[in-house]
């Protein structure tokens, strides 16, 4: 996905059915995290950002469920591996 199409799913997210939707406080306290934390995967694109049919932001459960199954399975080295690359993707002033 270009960084233009996911910037514009984040400023507008799709909106998707209540049962597809959860909301980021409900997607952080899945994965044992932070709000902030969770902004920080979002941002990088690991969670899909959605709207409810109330307009609420949050994330869909299938990309939650995603990041949950690599979150269990990814190594140490993985993970550590994706922390380095999302950071260096972030631009440099």
């Amino acid at each position: 996905m270009s960084l233009k199409t996911y910037l514009n799913q984040v400023f507008s997210p799709p909106i998707v059915k209540n049962s597809e939707w959860i909301s980021e406080e409900g997607a952080a306290k899945k994965l044992g995290i932070s709000r902030l934390h969770l902004e920080f995967i979002l941002t990088n694109q690991h969670l899909d950002p959605a709207k409810n049919t109330n307009g609420e932001k949050g994330v869909t459960r299938k990309s939650l469920a995603r990041e949950m199954r690599w979150r269990n399975k990814a190594s140490g080295f993985q993970k550590a591996r994706r922390l380095i690359g999302d950071v260096l993707s972030w631009p440099l002033p």
